[in-house]
């Protein structure tokens, strides 16, 4: 397992509030874990867990799962 540096965290995260965050509130999400393959095929395996937090959503945690799956969140 890889460890991710600070740079590639704040990349995910930027996509994570930029492409994910307004789907996730399209459909209701709270908190949850989802996985990070929207960032690109090398990153399929992390997962990144979130809570609502007022208006937004905030990243708890961005963790590597060797069986982490992705959903389609565009339905």
């Amino acid at each position: 397992m890889e460890e991710l540096s600070e740079e590639t965290r704040r990349y995910i995260a930027d996509l994570f509030y930029s492409e994910i965050v307004p789907k996730l509130n399209r459909l209701g999400a709270r908190r949850g874990k989802i996985g990070c393959g929207f960032a690109g095929e090398r990153f399929k395996n992390w997962i990144i867990e979130f809570k609502e937090n007022g208006s937004d959503m905030e990243i708890i945690d961005i963790e590597y799962d060797s069986e982490a799956n992705e959903i389609d969140l565009d339905l």
